[in-house]
């Protein structure tokens, strides 16, 4: 299994893949999320960081733990985001969608224009067919233990939709609408494909608290047509932070955290438009 890296840093890598996803047509989405056998793709598996030697943390873990805390105390790096980002790798097999954490600091210029330096990614190197799982994934019960994610029923129905769509239709999954103001002050109203998803401070807080060096990571695909009313994007990515391992060895310990995302970006970023 690829584990978790910082390999998608790269800059051209980091270029291929968002411009990968932002030239796909609506007919080469919907094949990203599928297999060659037609089977539909269901979730991501990003596993986990390296493992470090006699249980010790790894320089990409810890790097990665930090900049959460510092990105969720909401004291700190007000300019900071921190995003799922939307990608596609292209290989010899085919082309996968590809989904990984990428945090930014953003500034502007005179005239409110956005720019953005990116901080650091996180994600696979590569994805491919055995990248991936297929049909309703498998629910990890938590028995009863509160958490600060979503319940296990939600993530199931989310999955459930996304499994229920149309293969030709997954591509209208990631459209919304942008507004802005064009000549004579008047709105002006065009579609836009999502590009990413905005993760906010308090759900990275429970992610910093949450994780430990064995954490799994997964993205599960779901749908959300109550999203439509918020900013038109349904395709609603769940994060499944898995630690069975360590709630084997602490029984108080939950096993399991779920995290969904909905701010869709485009049109909502977090603070911007962009």
């Amino acid at each position: 299994m690829e584990r978790l890296n910082l390999d998608l840093s790269s800059t051209d890598r980091l270029k291929s893949l968002k411009t990968n996803w932002s030239n796909c047509s609506a007919p080469e989405i919907d094949a990203c999320f599928e297999s060659n056998t037609r089977e539909f793709r269901s979730g991501l598996i990003l596993g986990k960081f390296k493992e470090g030697t006699d249980g010790k943390e790894t320089t990409e873990y810890k790097n990665f733990k930090g900049n959460l805390e510092t990105y969720g105390n909401p004291d700190k790096e007000p300019t900071w985001r921190l995003y799922l980002t939307l990608g596609v790798d292209k290989v010899d097999q085919g082309d996968f969608v590809n989904i990984f954490f990428e945090l930014v600091n953003v500034t502007k210029d005179g005239t409110n224009k956005e720019s953005e330096a990116i901080m650091a990614c996180y994600g696979i190197s590569k994805v491919l067919n055995d990248s991936y799982e297929y049909g309703a994934p498998e629910l990890i019960p938590n028995e009863g233990k509160a958490g600060m994610g979503v319940s296990n029923d939600l993530v199931r129905l989310l999955s459930n939709n996304w499994l229920r769509v149309p293969p030709a239709a997954r591509s209208i999954l990631f459209y919304s609408t942008q507004t802005e103001k064009g000549p004579e002050n008047l709105d002006k109203r065009y579609v836009v494909r999502t590009k990413r998803y905005f993760i906010n401070k308090e759900h990275a807080k429970i992610m910093h608290d949450f994780i430990k060096p064995d954490s799994e990571f997964r993205i599960l695909f779901g749908a959300n047509p109550a999203d439509f009313l918020m900013d038109e994007d349904i395709f609603t990515p769940i994060i499944e932070i898995n630690n069975s391992e360590s709630a084997e060895r602490d029984h108080t310990r939950k096993q399991v955290e779920y995290l969904e995302f909905v701010q869709a970006c485009p049109p909502f970023c977090g603070g911007g438009d962009g």
